[in-house]
């Protein structure tokens, strides 16, 4: 998301528990950062709902599609 501009490191993404997200989004202490900046939630914090839900929205193929270029 960053590489094709959808999503900038400042931005706001939402660290909360999402009761639909299709993922188990409870923590072993239960404590949520609410809006926290894209750089911090995927970078040095290494949140996981945030990363779920941003890979949600940018789409797994796409996503996929991306790592190919690796291999």
């Amino acid at each position: 998301m960053l590489d094709a501009g959808e999503l900038l490191p400042d931005m706001l993404v939402p660290d909360v528990a999402h009761p639909n997200c299709g993922v188990n989004n409870t923590r072993f202490n239960e404590d949520f950062s609410g809006a926290i900046e894209a750089k911090k939630s995927i970078g040095n914090r290494s949140l996981n709902i945030p990363a779920v839900r941003l890979l949600t929205i940018h789409g797994l193929q796409k996503f996929r599609d991306q790592l190919d270029v690796f291999e």
